[in-house]
């Protein structure tokens, strides 16, 4: 497709329909729900289906001023550098079906969401299907807490944890991914007009709620202020932003039960009721920096357990992205993922300033012309920007949500990094369009407004 498309990409409704169910599927691993959908690998072939089409639909226009290929290439060295390191592991199995089965099958995320989520209406429909798969997680754990079934003690207190076999099934889980649809939530609320739409997150609101404070997760509860802070540093309006967060901060120290706020005192303290979780992080912290420092080059994805095992050492994960990816992939994994957020982050923020850009020109372009402020045409492409400006600012919020995540725990395997490079992807891709199409409405009123003067 040229750079100077002014046509979002068709998708054929088969293919948008199978989509946005994968997305459901993944989130809530159907398979894992309903085991006759697992034994006939009902995500893998959604998968490979999807994998397919992306074959025969057309790739987005090219845009001189946002380029992709920085994305597409670091993702392609970051796999490949991640394939060859596998071959010098610890333990080859292990570490080989770690790759493909948590990097190169999540990496398709990227891929799915970056051709199919095509357009402002694709991105509602994903957006959707997205929200609809974590609104009954949240569904599932306020059920959990009110009846019981899903709070028992830990720690010496009492946390709501996720439905058990899934990956949300540890209340630290739980509570990082609710954190990473806050980001998204805040910034849609706002600009969400539909009254049911409006009800369906304020009742997420309540979920979300529910999983912060109950699952009594420290990590979550540091993640949380952290990521009050990074909407801070990026919003317009701080001062609005800071009476919120002192409303917030007021009605938490008076109406959250007295054992959370000890649990998340706990942090600072060190003191905790039950357990050496604190003592426990500090030692994997330091074995796993030992391993980097014997094994420079890495012991292969999921292998720093068996080193752990065999070197007579608490056998557990690293509980920590960053040394997990010194000690399991070496300096070449840290240099790549390093550099992937590096490229995430700069073609976010790019992206972000042009769509800002153009929201402006729209705008001032409308203000100053003789266009009827209710012209539907206009109305349709303010909307579709502010839309795709909303998912940037979340995706950045989202990002640091997630590397804030990983001070606590090992989240190098995790799809989330592959799901923001997809959402970077088509909205550059949807920018181009976006801008296109604002030069063609503002040339044709300007056309009817002021005809040529017709001459013999």
């Amino acid at each position: 497709m040229s750079e100077y498309s002014t046509n979002y990409p068709k998708i054929i409704l088969p293919v948008t329909f199978l989509f946005n169910i994968y997305v459901f599927t993944w989130w809530l691993e159907i398979g894992e729900r309903w085991p006759f959908l697992g034994d006939i690998r009902f995500e893998f072939i959604l998968g490979a289906t999807l994998a397919v089409a992306t074959i025969l639909t057309p790739t987005g226009p090219t845009n001189k001023r946002i380029s992709n290929v920085p994305i597409y290439s670091i993702c392609i060295v970051y796999l490949l550098v991640l394939m060859f390191s596998q071959f010098f592991s610890y333990d080859f199995d292990t570490a080989w079906n770690s790759y493909i089965n948590r990097v190169v099958k999540f990496s398709l995320m990227t891929l799915f969401i970056s051709k199919f989520v095509a357009s402002p209406t694709y991105l509602r429909y994903f957006l959707f299907s997205t929200f609809l798969a974590f609104f009954k997680i949240g569904q599932e754990a306020m059920i959990g807490k009110i009846t019981g079934s899903q709070v028992w003690q830990n720690q010496g207190i009492m946390r709501l944890h996720g439905t058990q076999g899934s990956m949300f099934g540890h209340p630290n889980s739980l509570s990082g991914k609710t954190l990473s649809l806050l980001p998204f939530m805040l910034y849609l609320l706002p600009s969400v007009k539909q009254r049911w739409l409006k009800i369906l997150i304020g009742l997420q609101v309540v979920f979300s709620i529910n999983i912060l404070i109950f699952t009594g997760s420290r990590t979550g509860y540091l993640t949380f202020i952290s990521f009050i802070f990074y909407v801070f540093i990026l919003s317009t309006k701080k001062w609005k932003l800071s009476v919120l967060i002192l409303l917030t901060a007021v009605m938490a120290v008076t109406f959250i039960p007295g054992q959370y706020q000890e649990r998340f005192e706990s942090s600072f303290t060190g003191q905790e009721k039950e357990g050496r979780s604190r003592n426990a992080r500090i030692t994997l912290l330091k074995d796993s920096w030992e391993v980097f420092l014997d094994n420079p080059t890495g012991v292969g994805l999921l292998c720093f357990p068996k080193v752990q095992e065999d070197a007579g050492r608490r056998v557990q994960e690293t509980h920590n992205l960053y040394t997990q990816i010194l000690a399991e992939t070496g300096i070449q994994g840290a240099i790549c993922f390093l550099s992937f957020m590096i490229i995430l982050f700069r073609q976010s923020f790019i992206i972000r300033n042009e769509l800002s850009k153009l929201l402006e020109s729209l705008n001032a372009w409308q203000n100053r012309s003789s266009v009827k402020r209710q012209d539907r045409s206009i109305i349709n492409e303010q909307m579709d920007i502010k839309l795709m400006l909303c998912i940037m600012n979340a995706t950045i919020v989202f990002l640091l949500v997630r590397l804030t995540l990983g001070l606590f725990g090992h989240d190098l395997l995790e799809i989330y990094w592959w799901v923001a490079a997809g959402i970077i992807l088509s909205i550059s891709k949807m920018y181009t369009i976006a801008r296109n199409r604002f030069e063609e409405l503002t040339q044709v009123h300007h056309q009817l407004h002021n005809p040529t003067p017709f001459t013999n």
